[in-house]
């Protein structure tokens, strides 16, 4: 082997789609555990890392579910666009996944307060916008 080769190369986009996803949630829901449990001390934000490692397994059908979703779809429609347009179409693609996802997990595991759907609904619509169109901006084109 190279010296120079990465030692990992993922070349299928549906794989990317769902490590993408993966590290995605992981840095959600730390966020989150971090935004509800509030950051006294360096310990505390550190212990609070496990929560939110425990919630990938829990909610591995979903994240998986929009991995591949988002990897199987997103290269296809925005393979003819330039890349500040595929990061519009990206950014829309997420806030729109990002907003129903959000307020499906509300609908599933709570008892359902208006504010709770609004919060995570509006929060992960955000955040999946970032992320949906860096991704989209890394499988656009190279403008020429």
């Amino acid at each position: 082997m190279n010296a120079h080769a990465s030692a990992v190369r993922i070349s299928h986009p549906i794989l990317k789609g769902i490590l993408v996803s993966v590290v995605a949630s992981l840095i959600y829901s730390y966020g989150v555990t971090l935004a509800i449990g509030g950051v006294r001390s360096p310990s505390v934000a550190a212990y609070s890392f496990f929560p939110a490692l425990m919630a990938l397994p829990l909610m591995s059908w979903f994240i998986v579910g929009i991995g591949i979703l988002l990897g199987a779809t997103l290269p296809r429609v925005v393979a003819a666009l330039p890349r500040s347009r595929a990061t519009l179409c990206g950014a829309g693609m997420g806030f729109v996944v990002g907003a129903a996802g959000g307020s499906l997990l509300v609908f599933l595991f709570t008892t359902g307060a208006l504010r709770f759907y609004v919060y995570l609904g509006l929060t992960m619509a955000a955040y999946m916008v970032i992320w949906v169109g860096a991704f989209a901006c890394y499988y656009a084109p190279n403008e020429r």
